[in-house]
C-alpha cells in the first residue's frame, strides 16, 4: 500500500508517497494554495491526477483542526477560506482515493 502523504504549511506544501512500512519512495514542495477552497482543491487534483496510478489513498496534515467524524475543518493558521468547510468533501469530490 502507498499513500499520498500532504503537509499544507503556511509556505510550502510539502508531500511525498509513503509505504506502509512509512519508507519515504520520493519527497517534493511547493508554495501553499493558501487563497480559496478552489484552489485547494486544483493543488489536491494536481497531485492526486498526477500519483493516481500509483497510490492507494491520501493523507493530509494542516495547521488547525480537522473534525476526524465530520471533515469540518475548525481554523487554525492560514487556511482562513477553509474554516468550517468540510474537507471529505472537498477532496473527495477531486480525487478518487480514500483519505
Amino acid at each position: 500500500m502507498t499513500c499520498l502523504c500532504i503537509d499544507f504549511g503556511g509556505t510550502y506544501t510539502k508531500y511525498c508517497l509513503m509505504d506502509e512500512n512509512a519508507t519515504i519512495r520520493e519527497r517534493h514542495e511547493l508554495p501553499s494554495p493558501l487563497i480559496g477552497a478552489d484552489r485547494f482543491c486544483r493543488f489536491i487534483q494536481h497531485l492526486g491526477a498526477e500519483y493516481l496510478t500509483d497510490i492507494d489513498g491520501v493523507t493530509i496534515s494542516m495547521p488547525g483542526m480537522i473534525d476526524i467524524k465530520s471533515g469540518l475543518h475548525k481554523g487554525g493558521g492560514a487556511y482562513l477560506d477553509l474554516w468550517g468547510k468540510n474537507l471529505y468533501e472537498l477532496i473527495g469530490s477531486v480525487v478518487p482515493l480514500p483519505f
